[in-house]
């Protein structure tokens, strides 16, 4: 071999040499990154958002929601997803579509986010496995932080490495599982941080212990996340017993639900089922503590057989067991009152992610009475058939009596800017007639106030002699954003006047408008109307609502006109009113008083952030001779919408509420009814409607539904007996709950 020759093998040998090393390395780094990433604090798990507990009616009775359980995410890195990680990714397919088309609002996870099996594993894998977990489950993700993923540079988005595409559009409610926690001892806690990083603090979480225990409310609903059971410790020794844990659920049930007979759902990891009570997981004693709670017994009786006082338990949900599914396993919890035996219902659920087994989930709808569980077994093919299952059982949700039904009304056009309400005898008979205005919102052309009046009203709030034709009083403007009602005698001689009232909606600055349509005779026609009047301008420059009343506020026997707007800024809203002082006989306020007649803008409470319509009404509330503001908004979530209001109690001669009473003269805000999930005005009323002997004043709201593409509809319901704190009390003031509530759960649980 010449000179030249050697030179070049020399070169050849030195560059495969350099590329041989350069690959060790890069194998021995991809080998031992894991570890590695751990001890340089690389292996980050990331930081996620607080999770949103959905916004809906605090009233609502149907409720929708899915189940998982068991998800063994068991990601390694980008180059190992893992088959049950593939399973999740087809699993949240599937409930993305399946939970969207059943209006699902949340999912509830049963435990076992990850697979990580024991100790080494966790070290090794587990964040990897967490952050997958992340990138499937939760809805909000990455977060603040997605975390760091094991050799990132497999796709271009480390954030969609695990997930592929695939995440769910639903907040997830996680707890632990025994795949998720250490053994007692170990420092490794990823998955209980995850769940305090994501709980703890969240808007809506009424009350949490430790990390992987929380509870929220939903409608009626109360929903508690247990972890492993009620009394399990946050590490692999299941013969430990927290008993300040089951003291913490003990005292969550006495102060949250109590007596209102209010329904309680359970979400842990072990169940009832076979291989829950097989005596490695959790043994019978363990058993009798959680069911000692449900029952209000002391924590550590040791009867079985003893009296249970049961809460409204609507079902205890476990996982665990992977599969068979059993949605039917009767928990025994002792004798009730009259000796009878009582149960629980433990529902055991099937495994969303572990490929060994049949693979599913279910989604729970809760509807007044009844309780329905359809489950998908993924394991039969769709075309079978037989993939969904039904089971449904019957529940107790007490009634609410304290208020009607909501009651429908006539529909009215199918565009509207807002509404109002009011109540007077119109027709002279010594009956309530109901008074409902839309404002008609055409495109192209100015809005007009359109009403109607549902004659005699009977006891029970309902129009005993039909409805009039849609009346139409003057246009208003080309864009309105709320609107009022008013009756009252203006002009003096003895005729009710109607008011109608609209919030110009200009590009600047709002202004309130009205009209008067004088001397309304028998059938409810004005004599004629007055000009379209202004009042103050300036209180806001978005509103969502609004809401109109007349009465003597000052004390000089004239009729003060109160208006009233609700604020629509960027954040949360804000009632807001300006009184126009000593109306004359042409519907104008005195131009001595204020200015120009106007009080300056007054603010009420801020609440809510969405609104779609309000209302105003004025009258003796708590009975001590001086008036008092009522308020309403239509609060609007995502949800189903509800009536909230407001009391400004006992108004002085300037239109200001009593500071010395609730919060700066002001009361909580109060929660009505839910009125559908779309609604385009509101308005309010206070009067005797069910004549009774009490005298107490009853409150009706109204809410124009606006559903897709058909007409609108006037809906309204009736709070009873409204109590000195403005409370609606029912048509009979008793002691709630009803004696009969608690045998009639009993009953159920038999």
């Amino acid at each position: 071999m010449d000179q030249k020759e050697q030179k070049i093998t020399g070169i050849i040998f030195r560059k495969r040499t350099k590329i041989f090393l350069i690959c060790s390395v890069v194998l021995a780094f991809l080998l031992t990154f894991p570890i590695v990433a751990r001890v340089m604090g690389w292996d980050d798990r990331g930081v996620p958002h607080k999770i949103q507990v959905p916004c809906t009616c605090s009233w609502a009775t149907d409720i929708t929601f899915g189940v998982i359980a068991d998800t063994h995410v068991n990601a390694e890195s980008c180059r190992s997803l893992g088959d049950n990680t593939k399973e999740n990714q087809a699993v949240v397919s599937d409930l993305n579509t399946d939970c969207k088309n059943n209006n699902c609002l949340f999912l509830v996870h049963l435990g076992d986010l990850i697979n990580a099996p024991d100790k080494n594993n966790q070290e090794k894998y587990g964040v990897q496995q967490l952050i997958a977990f992340r990138q499937l489950w939760e809805n909000d993700y990455p977060g603040q932080s997605g975390g760091d993923v094991a050799h990132g540079w497999c796709t271009d988005d480390p954030y969609d490495t695990y997930s592929e595409g695939h995440r769910t559009k639903f907040p997830v409610f996680p707890t632990t599982g025994n795949h998720d926690i250490c053994a007692c001892g170990d420092k490794w806690y990823e998955v209980v941080n995850y769940i305090a990083d994501r709980v703890r603090g969240a808007s809506g979480i009424i009350a949490s212990w430790e990390s992987d225990t929380y509870a929220w409310r939903v409608g009626q609903y109360y929903f508690i996340q247990l972890g492993l059971w009620a009394g399990s410790d946050q590490c692999g020794d299941f013969s430990r017993i927290n008993s300040d844990k089951l003291k913490w659920l003990q005292k969550f049930l006495e102060n949250h639900v109590g007596d209102s007979g209010l329904g309680v759902l359970i979400f842990q990891h072990f169940g009832w089922d076979g291989f829950s009570t097989n005596g490695h997981w959790w043994n019978d004693s363990q058993r009798l503590m959680e069911v000692n709670v449900l029952c209000r017994r002391d924590i550590d009786k040791k009867d079985p057989n003893a009296e249970c006082n049961p809460y409204n338990i609507l079902g205890i949900f476990s996982g665990h067991i992977h599969s068979p599914q059993n949605l039917d396993i009767e928990v025994y919890a002792g004798k009730d009152r009259n000796g009878n035996d009582v149960y629980f219902r433990n529902f055991s659920m099937r495994t969303s992610g572990d490929t060994r087994s049949a693979t599913g989930f279910s989604i729970v709808h809760l509807h007044g009475q009844k309780i329905t569980i359809r489950s998908k077994d993924r394991s039969i093919h769709p075309y079978d058939g037989r993939e969904w299952s039904t089971y449904e059982v019957d529940i107790h949700t007490p009634p609410i009596d304290e208020w009607s039904e909501v009651k429908k009304g006539p529909f009215v056009g199918t565009y509207t800017a807002a509404g109002g309400a009011a109540i007077a005898d119109i027709n002279g008979n010594e009956k309530p007639d109901l008074v409902l205005m839309n404002i008609d919102k055409p495109a192209g052309i100015n809005n007009q106030f359109w009403y109607m009046i549902g004659w005699d009203m009977d006891y029970n709030g309902n129009v005993s002699n039909g409805w009039s034709e849609v009346k139409k009083g003057p246009f208003v403007g080309a864009n309105s954003a709320g609107g009022g009602a008013a009756i009252a005698d203006i002009n003096g001689n003895g005729k009710p006047d109607l008011l109608l009232m609209a919030i110009d909606n200009p590009s600047g600055a709002n202004e309130f408008w009205y009209v008067v349509g004088w001397d309304l005779d028998a059938s409810g026609n004005p004599k004629g109307w007055s000009e379209v009047k202004k009042g103050p301008r300036g209180f806001s420059n978005e509103d969502a609502g609004g809401g109109a009343a007349i009465a003597d506020i000052d004390g000089d026997g004239l009729p003060d006109l109160l208006l009233m707007a609700i604020d629509n800024p960027a954040g949360a809203n804000e009632f807001r009113y300006v009184v126009g002082w000593g109306l004359d006989i042409n519907g104008n306020p005195d131009p001595k008083k204020g200015t120009n007649g106007w009080s300056e803008v007054k603010k009420g409470p801020i609440f809510g952030y969405e609104n779609a319509g309000g209302g105003a009404a004025i009258a003796d509330i708590d009975g001590n001779g001086t008036l008092d503001l009522l308020l309403m908004a239509v609060d609007k979530p995502s949800q189903a919408n509800q009536f909230w209001y407001t009391i400004g109690w006992d108004l002085d001669a300037y239109g200001n509420p009593d500071p010395k009473k609730g919060t700066n003269g002001w009361s909580e805000v109060k929660g009505g009814p839910c009125v559908g999930w779309s609604t385009a005005g509101g308005g309010a009323a206070i009067a005797n409607i069910d004549k009774d002997k009490k005298g107490r004043p009853d409150l009706l709201l109204m809410a124009i539904d606006k559903p897709p593409r058909i007409n609108n509809q006037f809906t309204y319901a009736i709070g009873w007996n409204l109590d000195r704190e403005g409370n609606a009390t029912g048509e009979s003031v008793g002691v709630w709950p009803p004696k009969s509530w608690r045998d009639q759960v009993i009953e159920r649980l038999r």
